[in-house]
């Protein structure tokens, strides 16, 4: 186990605090369950309002670890800034990164902990931003593009992070520690930025500039002469001692990329990211390249990193692979994105196409996922006929989906999550308010999103006509809790009524997590959002359930991307419901029929298949015959049925969950635990094999009732999960069981044990789920249990947080816990 994830991730579990006082007090009218955030309605978690009229605040963004501390800093670009006078000479600030930011940041009355002002009026100085370490020091260096200095040649500026960055930084009359000017004038340099990654594998991040409107004279091999606006794109090697000035008109940049064709505008975006998982590989968005006669469709260009690159590459011949827009005017390549989305470590190409018509929506825009591999991408993928692994399409009109990419693990569940801008988006009749979308990554990523039909995981919509809202976007953990936020740029805000001084907003990234009732209660589900607070309540069953508890289970079940609760009756006839976030009933069927008496059913999840989607496992509740059955959404037939328990488990019921705590298994295992009237047995059984391929006796005589609950999870983070077992209780005349957990490796290894409840659980009762290196502990029924809940981090046996659930109205305090569950381990 690695030391230090519980202070690595102290403040993501602290927010619970906050979490916890609300959890039982929030009245449902406060509630939300879908994630659609409407700006007209409700405040972002946080807002930034721009000082002056026309500075533009928010038309660019990024993030990086400027000052070397545990939080990533927020970097803003407001390129028509006026500092001192000089009209659009630009500003750029820096926001630290920290816990509990204030909700408002007003520019006109409070600075930024940093701000850096242009050098001369019409630089437009914060055009873009990025950020890297350069000279290969403990800081992060701010990156600045001002594609309009020096007649328009441009320039890029570099200014050095460090433990006490100064508050302000005036380019008139302090010089950058590294200044590139661009060689020609027109050529835009510092149009755009990215860094990040290292190309030519010496250590230190480069920088990639885009000088879109440069006319490169290729080498005399090449077929013609000067290549007007087509476009260069720039590598400049990061080193330890990085000259000062580099003046791209008298010195060669290490890397010159030359534009295509004559007005491609190559380099009107540029990405950074690891597709092949070796050195740092560019992206590069030429829109206005006319592919195949196909006027303005656009191109993307791949150019992986080496050591032994070229100094010049020449992409009509050069590039890695060529990328070319579906259909003239669809502008492929506005915008250009690297990351992860389906977890398997090599880097996703994301891309926006702003002005394409899906389906006939004229210019509600496409946003394009090609994914990566160990190997090489072919070196032409043309998609006017091959279609992109997964297709984003805007949902009306006008929108321009696309216009801005960006990406970050907004729920922390391993996988990169997409975060689509659509500015011209017109929510409500708000003209150009603007939308930006999120999709969360995964293992299996469906071929195509229509969000004309097809929800978004998160939807953000602009709250006031024509801020544009979602003209930048960035994901990224400022507050330090490891849930990647969700900045998105509206450029011509007008806060205040400083009209066109622009806003930022940020929204806090979310885990889910969902309550039932256990018995006594009324069979009551709370589903909440961490650490938002945000909490939806309903009731699951009614009069057919007249002890009101629930057995519940959380994920995708339906194959929508987004989890549903699924539920589970302890009463009178092994229903089970299966509801989307907001209460909604999706599904309903009876699991058990005569077989099981008491009817009393156990849900759990399980991607038996791996193929992305959960099915619901159900196990037999007391007086059954341990019985197992595994079912898929909206079939009631089983997929699969067996009988977990024999002779040694006399009152048949069986805890269910599943994972993959096998990483050589090309299917998914499923966990059961001995209910009551065993003797605390777990067995773990592959996909259709009948046979356990693992059996565990978790207790001893502690434990004589044998009643188990179980949960998987990846507690050690090693890429394979571990059992979790919680203590069950005994019933009359049985010892006291002490509300143990324990965690197990499939061949039985324990990895970590700790009591979670003292004397308020006197019979040891207690129910388990697991979020990664995170087990939630919900306390089971007793006299004078309470229906809390605790947190442990591994390998601690000390609750890091404790919280209450339900009130009078849970008169036992039992209630079981469940988390989304996401992920299927990767395929060996």
């Amino acid at each position: 186990m690695k030391e230090g994830i519980y202070m690595k991730n102290e403040a993501f579990f602290l927010s619970l605090l906050i979490f916890s006082l609300v959890i039982a007090v929030l009245p449902s009218s406060q509630l939300l369950a879908q994630r659609v955030i409407d700006l007209s309605q409700v405040e972002p978690h946080l807002k930034i309002l721009g000082d002056d009229n026309g500075d533009n605040a928010g038309f660019s963004l990024a993030e990086g670890h400027i000052d070397g501390d545990n939080f990533f800093d927020l970097i803003i670009g407001a390129d028509k800034a006026a500092p001192s006078g000089r009209t659009d000479a630009g500003e750029v600030y820096v926001f630290f990164g920290k816990e509990g930011p204030p909700a408002t940041w007003d520019l006109s009355t409070t600075p930024p902990d940093m701000v850096i002002y242009g050098q001369s009026a019409g630089d437009q100085c914060g055009y873009a931003v990025a950020c890297g370490n350069i000279n290969s020091d403990m800081y992060d260096d701010i990156i600045i593009g001002a594609p309009m200095a020096n007649s328009g040649k441009g320039k890029v500026y570099v200014i050095f992070g460090s433990a006490t960055p100064p508050s302000t930084y005036d380019l008139n009359t302090t010089k950058a520690h590294i200044t590139i000017i661009g060689k020609g004038a027109g050529d835009h340099l510092g149009h755009a930025l990215a860094s990040k990654v290292d190309f030519n594998g010496d250590g230190p991040h480069d920088i990639i500039i885009g000088a879109p409107y440069g006319d490169p004279i290729p080498p005399p091999s090449a077929s013609n002469l000067v290549r007007t606006d087509a476009g260069t794109v720039y590598v400049i090697f990061g080193s330890i001692s990085p000259p000062a000035t580099i003046d791209l008109a008298t010195t060669d940049a290490d890397i010159t990329i030359l534009g295509e064709n004559i007005n491609d505008n190559c380099g009107l975006s540029v990405g950074s990211g690891q597709i092949k998982q070796m050195r740092g590989d560019i992206l590069i968005g030429a829109p206005y390249a006319d592919p195949g006669g196909r006027a303005d469709a656009g191109r993307v260009y791949v150019i992986y990193g080496t050591a032994s690159s070229g100094s010049i590459i020449d992409l009509q011949s050069d590039s890695d692979t060529t990328i070319s827009g579906a259909a003239a005017g669809d502008n492929l390549g506005w915008a250009v994105e690297i990351g992860d989305a389906n977890g398997d470590s090599y880097g996703e190409l994301l891309m926006g196409a702003p002005c394409a018509d899906p389906s006939a929506r004229s210019d509600a825009g496409t946003a394009y996922v090609v994914f990566g591999s160990s190997i090489s991408l072919p070196s032409s993928i043309d998609f006017s006929t091959t279609a992109a692994d997964v297709e984003i399409y805007g949902a009306i009109a006008g929108d321009k989906l696309g216009y801005a990419i960006s990406g970050a693990d907004v729920n922390l569940d391993g996988f990169g999550d997409g975060i689509f801008g659509a500015p011209f988006a017109s929510p409500g009749g708000r003209t150009s308010a603007g939308e930006v979308y999120v999709i969360f990554g995964r293992d299996t990523l469906p071929a195509t999103i229509d969000l004309a039909s097809d929800s978004a995981n998160l939807t953000v919509l602009g709250g006031v006509a024509d801020y544009q809202m979602g003209s930048s976007v960035l994901g990224m953990d400022f507050d330090g809790n490891d849930l990647g936020d969700v900045f998105i740029g509206a450029p011509l805000a007008s806060p205040s009524g400083r009209s066109g001084a622009g806003e930022v907003y940020g929204i806090r990234g979310w885990i889910d997590i969902a309550f039932g009732h256990g018995p006594g209660g009324s069979s009551w589900v709370k589903d909440a959002i961490i650490p938002t607070n945000e909490i939806t309540s309903f009731k699951a069953f009614g009069a057919a359930n007249t002890n009101g508890e629930v057995s519940i289970a959380k994920g995708d079940v339906d194959g929508d991307r987004s989890p549903e609760i699924v539920v589970g009756m302890r009463g009178s006839n092994s229903t089970v419901k299966v509801f989307d976030e907001d209460g909604t009933l999706l599904w309903n069927f009876r699991a058990f029929g005569a077989g099981n008496p008491s009817g009393k059913v156990n849900v759990g999840l399980a991607d038996v298949n791996l193929d992305g989607t959960m099915e619901i496992v159900c196990g037999h509740g007391p007086q059954g015959s341990s019985m197992v059955r595994v079912f898929n959404f909206n079939d009631t037939t089983p997929l699969w049925s067996f009988k977990a328990f024999g002779a040694t488990n006399t009152k048949g019921e069986v805890r269910v969950e599943g994972g993959h705590t096998d990483p050589l298994s090309a299917v998914g295992q499923i966990v059961v635990g001995q209910g009551h009237g065993g003797n605390s047995w777990i067995k773990v059984f592959d996909y259709t094999n009948p046979s356990a391929v693992a059996s565990i006796k978790a207790f001893g005589a502690t434990n004589a009732s044998g009643g188990v609950d179980v949960s998987v999870g990846d507690v050690d983070l090693d890429d394979v999960d571990e059992i979790i077992v919680g203590q069950g209780g005994a019933g009359a005349g049985e010892l006291a069981a002490g509300s143990w957990v324990k965690v197990f490796k499939e061949n039985g290894t324990q990895e970590w044990s700790f009591k979670a409840f003292g004397a308020k659980n006197a019979d040891g009762h207690v129910t388990v789920s697991c979020f990664m290196f995170a087990v939630f502990v919900g306390q089971g029924p007793s006299a004078t249990s309470g229906s809390f809940a605790k947190v442990f981090i591994y390998p601690d046996t000390a609750a890091i947080e404790t919280y209450k659930i339900f009130g009078a109205a849970n008169t036992q305090g039992g209630i079981d816990v469940a988390i989304d569950r996401k992920k299927a381990a990767p395929l060996p």
